[in-house]
């Protein structure tokens, strides 16, 4: 009991303080403490009882009031300030009939909160109507679900296409289509991803990986075992995100969401002294970043100060940054080529040989790709040790495994919201800018990120999840641009 009372103080402890700062910021503090309550009473449920499923149920239950409490966005605010206080390991398989797949924390509040969303709400019509952004994406979707018979059996391919669908499809349209209220949505996820921070802290602090712990005590099938590795004399910290890269570059989403509090985009502090929480945050979720150990996560923190920099300053001043960011990117490579030479000599040499087997993979089968890839003798040539063929390039897996066209689709969704967020960040102002430049800069970190990892944990799902912030955010400023302009009289122009 002792131990799971450690756990529930620890867990509670570091969002009470992602609380506290953020209280001082932002005029959300009603919201932000229901979820400090939640997160001890969902924490608190788990490692008492140590039943998974009452611990699902907890979180259930306060979802269902939720739902009938509040509007759509807040909803939507709601789910991103519980999503991460716990991992996104699965803790119970449902078995009728079969393995119909296992239950996690986030596909709960998928079911409870944005799906009867997603069912019975009404969305805004003047912004209901997809875009191209939407379309590719859901043609990705479609497309990954359609080359889902591929698999074994019925059973299976049943099991693919249903979470496929709850995973990603349910929570893009729900933000695609509904949320609105952006200064409670990034007031959520800095609170989310700021908690993560102060216990990637801790956890480099006692040398001691909190959530397997958490998952152990809390029965779940298959806990997470957590790579104890040291960098720095440090342990490498992973809080909820339970591996040290994935949570190196959820702490750089948490720098960039503090850091565009400081520079306080569409923000007036009440009090002189609000500064100096602001500072504080930053501070901590660089210290997130530094328990990592990641290297890359570092130099992720420098990409986002010059990105989110560059925009804001640019868009305050109406001027086009895309020089000023051009130019940034080529100083970073710069950096990388004068001080990793350590880092390129040790990863270039795979991953070319990686670039260059792949490709010729996929050619044997560029439609529809091959799920037993790896299986491929081609691929065998890249096996390292332990039999583990490590393909680190997203855009390279999702080519083989799905074939060209679910890259075109994918691509296509990057690129296509990467362009016209860019141009509605030039129309827009306040928090909805704040938001704005929150997703465009994650999307453009998350899209080099996928070029040198494997997309796994939230990784992927949060990739879709900035698409459809980008994609809400263009279509509501499209929205704005239409209604300022005057109706044409069906009498004609009456000079």
């Amino acid at each position: 009991m002792a131990f799971a009372i450690k756990i529930l103080l620890v867990i509670t402890a570091a969002h009470y303080a992602s609380f506290f700062v953020l209280s001082r910021l932002v005029g959300y503090e009603k919201e932000l403490k229901q979820y400090v309550i939640n997160t001890a009473i969902i924490i608190g449920v788990s490692v008492i009882t140590r039943q998974v499923l009452l611990s699902y149920l907890a979180a259930g239950v306060l979802c269902f009031v939720q739902n009938k409490r509040s509007d759509p966005s807040t909803k939507i605010a709601f789910f991103f300030g519980m999503a991460f206080i716990v991992g996104y390991t699965k803790g119970f398989y449902i078995r009728v009939g079969g393995n119909l797949g296992g239950l996690s924390h986030s596909r709960i509040l998928v079911l409870v909160l944005l799906l009867p969303l997603l069912l019975s709400g009404r969305p805004d019509k003047s912004i209901s109507k997809f875009n191209t952004i939407d379309k590719f994406a859901l043609a990705y979707f479609a497309w990954v679900a359609l080359l889902n018979v591929r698999q074994p059996s019925i059973t299976s391919l049943l099991r693919t296409d249903l979470w496929l669908y709850i995973d990603h499809v349910v929570v893009y349209i729900v933000i695609r289509r509904y949320a609105d209220n952006y200064g409670l949505l990034l007031a959520s996820v800095t609170y989310a991803l700021l908690a993560q921070a102060v216990l990637g802290v801790g956890e480099a602090l006692m040398s001691w990986h909190i959530y397997p712990s958490f998952e152990k005590m809390a029965g779940y099938v298959a806990p997470s075992g957590g790579q104890y590795k040291v960098r720095y004399l440090f342990l490498r910290a992973q809080a909820s995100l339970l591996n040290p890269l994935i949570f190196a570059l959820f702490a750089n989403m948490s720098f960039l969401t503090t850091m565009i509090y400081i520079l306080k985009v569409g923000i007036v502090p009440a009090k002189t002294y609000t500064k100096l929480f602001a500072f504080g945050a930053v501070f901590m979720a660089f210290l997130g970043t530094a328990a990592t150990g990641s290297r890359a996560g570092m130099a992720g923190n420098v990409l986002i100060l010059l990105i989110s920099g560059v925009l804001i300053w640019a868009m305050r001043r109406e001027k086009d940054p895309k020089a000023l960011l051009l130019t940034g990117v080529v100083f970073c490579l710069g950096a990388v080529v004068i001080f990793g030479q350590d880092f390129l000599t040790e990863n270039f040499e795979y991953r070319m040989r990686l670039l260059d087997v792949g490709s010729g993979v996929i050619m044997t089968q560029p439609i529809f790709g091959d799920l037993a890839f790896r299986k491929n003798p081609m691929m065998q040539t890249l096996e390292l040790g332990e039999g583990i063929i490590d393909v680190v390039n997203t855009y390279l897996s999702i080519a083989l495994s799905h074939g060209l066209p679910a890259l075109i689709f994918f691509v296509g969704a990057l690129g296509t919201v990467f362009n016209r967020l860019y141009n509605s960040l030039r129309l827009i102002d306040g928090n909805m800018m704040a938001f704005g430049i929150f997703a465009f800069s994650s999307l453009l970190v998350l899209a080099f990120n996928l070029a040198t990892t494997s997309a796994f944990g939230w990784t992927y799902p949060w990739m879709w999840i900035c698409v459809a912030f980008g994609s809400n955010i263009v279509a509501r400023t499209e929205a704005l641009e239409r209604a300022k302009k005057p109706k044409a009289s069906p009498f004609g122009d009456a000079s």
